[in-house]
């Protein structure tokens, strides 16, 4: 899979919280915190260039997101869970770039665009209208 910075849909690909992106795992960081503690990734997957894991110790370690990690030991192995995530103020200021650059945040600005010129086109006909009675 094709991994891009901005997502490229309109709706997730990724069935694991919209990890399709580097803003998906932004938006993973930034929602609550009980969404997080349902996920536990193994701990040789820290080494794994394609795993979440190793995508969320990137941006910790570029300081976009701010992570507690706890260690579990269960039946099958060894597995880091997440105690608490969160966005840094540069986590938040890539993110709200990405969503800028998305699909869904070109069609937004396109959309406002659009709502703008029928408002005030609108509003210019009814003033010609209101000078001319």
């Amino acid at each position: 899979m094709r991994r891009t910075h901005h997502r490229e849909t309109y709706g997730t690909t990724e069935p694991m919280f919209w990890l399709d992106s580097t803003q998906g795992y932004l938006e993973f960081a930034e929602s609550e915190q009980r969404n997080k503690d349902q996920i536990r990734f193994r701990t040789d997957d820290v080494n794994n260039f394609e795993t979440h894991l190793f995508k969320l110790k990137q941006l910790e370690h570029e300081r976009f997101i701010e992570a507690h990690w706890r260690t579990e030991t269960r039946d099958s192995g060894e597995y880091f869970a997440i105690e608490q995530m969160c966005l840094t103020i540069a986590g938040k200021e890539l993110l709200e770039k990405l969503r800028a650059a998305s699909k869904r945040g070109r069609l937004k600005v396109q959309l406002r665009t659009v709502f703008w010129s029928v408002v005030t086109s609108i509003a210019t006909t009814l003033a010609v209208l209101a000078l001319r009675d």
